[in-house]
């Protein structure tokens, strides 16, 4: 391929890309503005533009795995095994449709990681790209997440109304939960809290620009008020901390972050004029010392033994389609909402199939793992770095199944990326095996 050809191609890649992620995170936006000029509508064509623009990635794919190397091929073909038997079973139960919307929110993500793996950049190299645009697209919606909270514009608040999701809260001033520019609270707090994640390696307080990011982000994540997805950043800020170089360091910058964080919690009324939004934090905060005494968690409790009593009568599963927007696709017509993934996957798939889920996640996290040792061994602080969120970052996801679906959709991106990175990128491997000889010979 000519030299101008092929640069050509590399830019078409990364554009592509790009609009992916743009569409995973402001489609929503642009849909409720939409409602809001010509009403509101159950299901929009805008709302699946990020599948639809998933599928030159799946067309490709076959055809991509075969040098996207060995270890991301066992978690793609596992993860097949795990939705082709749910969608078997939905097929058998009349529930074509909704099946097959679920089924793309679980098959596509593995297309774009098979996409990325083939690219042929180093481990390093897309880490960083992914990381570095992740963070650039975020920022502009949690800036407009904040001001969501202090000053809800009309096509927010009509489709708050419209969609009436009591979770959200009233649509007024510090009275609800920010959504930014994604379609929920959850969804756009899981999305803050894995791009935390994914740019901790690369929080410099030398650098204001990216102190500025930081804040935002995370200042948007709190007033979110989504405990899981609190936790999730938490959990892998701390995994990450744990196993990355120079630890000494990333402990300071973690302690500096949590102190920023206590700082806004504590000023959060005088930084937005708003006592109740004080208030409505500070309770929120405080549950954490007394989940005895949460509605929410005692709630989540009881469906919790309720559901998995359910999934554990069905061996065979109930075959995709039953739960969330798809099932307005179904028979029901109804949504229908597990807070629990691994429940929910079970309810799903039954034991086969929830057995291969578990075993993808499981042999993604023992590659990244592996890499991590690899690159520990040959000294290689930049394959350790990248591993140790990598790791971090399956590790944040395999915590907030616990809540609700995390490895589908957007999150389904991110956790197809890191197994990208980690399981489908040969490169890693090699910079890790040529790091020593010329450690050696320097």
């Amino acid at each position: 391929m000519p030299e101008k050809q092929a640069t050509w191609y590399r830019s078409m890649r990364w554009y592509y890309i790009v609009a992916v992620f743009g569409a995973y995170l402001y489609a929503p936006e642009v849909r409720r503005v939409f409602d809001w000029r010509s009403g509101f509508s159950a299901i929009s064509i805008i709302s699946i533009l990020p599948l639809l623009l998933l599928v030159p990635a799946a067309y490709l794919a076959p055809k991509l795995l075969r040098s996207a190397g060995r270890d991301l091929a066992i978690c793609v073909w596992l993860w097949i095994g795990a939705f082709a038997y749910g969608y078997a079973i939905a097929i058998a139960s009349n529930n074509l449709i909704a099946g097959s919307y679920t089924l793309a929110l679980f098959m596509l993500p593995p297309a774009f990681g098979i996409f990325l793996a083939a690219m042929g950049w180093p481990a390093s190299l897309l880490y960083d790209r992914i990381a570095s645009l992740l963070l650039t697209l975020a920022v502009p919606a949690a800036v407009y997440g904040i001001f969501q909270f202090i000053a809800p514009p009309p096509w927010d608040v009509a489709w708050i109304l419209s969609a009436n999701i009591d979770s959200i809260g009233q649509p007024h001033a510090f009275a609800f939960r920010p959504f930014g520019t994604l379609n929920a609270p959850g969804p756009f707090a899981d999305c803050l809290a894995m791009v935390l994640i994914l740019n901790f390696p690369k929080l410099d307080f030398r650098s204001r620009l990216r102190l500025f990011q930081f804040a935002v982000i995370t200042a948007a994540l709190v007033l979110t008020l989504v405990r899981s997805a609190w936790i999730a950043a938490v959990i892998g800020i701390v995994a990450y901390v744990l196993l990355s170089p120079g630890r000494g360091r990333n402990i300071t910058i973690l302690i500096g972050v949590a102190l920023a964080i206590g700082l806004f919690a504590a000023n959060v009324g005088t930084l937005l004029g708003s006592t109740g939004a004080a208030d409505t934090l500070s309770t929120r905060f405080s549950s954490f010392s007394n989940f005895a005494a949460d509605e929410s968690f005692q709630v989540r409790v009881t469906y919790f033994g309720a559901r998995l009593s359910e999934a554990i009568a069905e061996p065979l599963g109930q075959g995709l389609g039953l739960l969330g927007t798809a099932a307005k696709l179904g028979t029901s017509g109804a949504t229908l909402d597990f807070d629990n993934g691994y429940i929910a996957r079970l309810t799903e798939l039954g034991y086969f199939g929830t057995t291969l889920y578990l075993a993808t996640i499981g042999s993604a996290l023992f590659f990244a793992v592996r890499q991590w040792r690899r690159a520990r061994s040959a000294k290689h602080i930049d394959a350790i770095r990248v591993t140790s969120a990598v790791i971090a970052l399956q590790v944040a996801l395999i915590f907030l199944d616990t809540s609700s679906d995390h490895h589908n959709a957007l999150n389904g991106v991110f956790f197809w990326i890191s197994v990208a990175i980690a399981a489908g990128a040969p490169a890693l491997a090699q910079v890790v095996v040529r790091a020593e000889p010329r450690r050696r010979a320097a």
